[in-house]
């Protein structure tokens, strides 16, 4: 399934515009926003959720409402961190879902997951890094649960290589794994705490 029949909701918060959580559907087009899905003709089957952090679940039950029967799925360490009335069941490293490949990227939570296609070569990083300004930061200390684990986390992303990389913070920037790269090799950026 390509990419563009995908949805991306914002983080589910009501007023974000993350894109840590995706809703998938077969026939979608275009970035619907949470308050946005009753207009949509056919309801997602899947959200993926990267994290439990709040500003990225907390409008899960609106969307559990609107969208019912979608399959709801968290990285297996996050998963007794989030409470929904719908099931949730969990992804672990190497689960493929929907032409996902999932990749656990500890550290911002401890079950922090991103997504890769390698079919689009495009990589769903949630928060294990962000952008600002056109450059790619990593997230506010203050947020990250175990900063040694996330920059094992941010090398494994390096690793991957995608042409295209998404944040849930942050635009879409070029040469991303370069920009990663650069992080771990010594340049301390990070948003500001009133960035996240």
């Amino acid at each position: 399934m390509s990419l563009l029949t995908w949805w991306a909701a914002g983080g589910l918060k009501a007023g974000c515009k993350c894109s840590s959580t995706f809703l998938l559907s077969s026939t979608a087009h275009g970035l619907v926003e949470c308050e946005e899905l009753a207009k949509v003709r056919e309801a997602p089957g899947l959200v993926i959720l990267t994290h439990s952090h709040p500003d990225h679940v907390g409008g899960l039950e609106e969307v559990v409402r609107k969208v019912p029967g979608a399959r709801i799925r968290i990285g297996r360490e996050d998963l007794g961190s989030v409470s929904s009335s719908a099931p949730l069941r969990s992804l672990s490293e190497g689960d493929r879902i929907w032409g996902l490949q999932v990749i656990e990227t500890p550290g911002h939570t401890k079950g922090h997951i991103s997504l890769l296609s390698h079919d689009e070569g495009l990589l769903f990083v949630g928060d294990a890094v962000g952008s600002m300004g056109g450059m790619v930061v990593r997230p506010p200390a203050a947020f990250t649960a175990d900063a040694a684990m996330a920059e094992k986390s941010l090398r494994k992303l390096c690793a991957l290589s995608p042409a295209r990389t998404l944040f849930s913070h942050g635009a879409e920037v070029p040469d991303a794994a370069l920009q990663i790269q650069a992080l771990l090799s010594g340049q301390p950026e990070s948003l500001p705490e009133s960035g996240h």
